[in-house]
């Protein structure tokens, strides 16, 4: 996951970088909960609670128009160039950060 945002560093038109990382937050939500087999339901919501406290607020107020409902993510995701580097960050909010500091 951590890797489509360095591929989204990498593109050129950096009017979608934003929306780039908003679509890809969707897919990293799941894709980090389900990582979290044979935890307890509690466990879970504890994480799902950090992730969210990570994220919601900065997210809410850049991502509205970018929802797990909405079709555009469909389009932007495709866009995002393939990266095959080696990864500056491992996390994936702090390559967020680096994507927001690059516009």
């Amino acid at each position: 996951m951590n890797r489509r945002l360095h591929g989204v560093l990498q593109h050129p038109d950096r009017k979608l970088r934003i929306p780039m990382v908003c679509c890809s937050y969707n897919l990293f939500k799941p894709a980090a909960l389900s990582t979290l087999k044979g935890c307890s339901e509690a466990e879970v919501a504890g994480f799902e609670q950090l992730v969210d406290s990570y994220a919601a607020d900065g997210l809410a107020l850049l991502c509205s128009g970018y929802t797990e409902e909405s079709d555009t993510c469909e389009s932007v995701l495709k866009v995002i160039p393939n990266f095959t580097g080696l990864l500056k960050r491992k996390a994936f909010f702090l390559t967020a950060v680096d994507v927001l500091t690059s516009l």
